[in-house]
């Protein structure tokens, strides 16, 4: 019985490791875990910490956009980008 609880909770701290670096990970680890009878309040847990990782990583974003410390970087097309450059002639059927 004290060898399952140490499996379970090696793999609880795991599952925080993981919410904390990827939430959708996290979710996807919580929801396997609440599927499992045995570990039900533990997947609920995972969850809720998860959650909360992803509330404060998007609020910590959005702070830090406003402050200016980070910048968004936009994708605006190039001519070579979108593999058409100045002067070339369009393949055949797409004129």
């Amino acid at each position: 019985m004290e060898e399952k609880f140490k499996l379970g909770k090696k793999w609880f701290w795991i599952g925080i490791v993981i919410s904390g670096i990827n939430p959708l990970a996290g979710l996807v680890y919580g929801i396997a875990l609440i599927l499992e009878k045995s570990y039900r309040k533990v997947g609920l847990v995972l969850l809720l910490i998860t959650i909360v990782f992803a509330i404060i990583a998007g609020f910590s974003f959005q702070f830090l956009l406003k402050k200016g410390i980070i910048h968004a970087v936009r994708y605006e097309p190039t001519p070579v980008s979108s593999g058409l450059r100045e002067g070339m002639p369009l393949p055949s059927g797409l004129e």
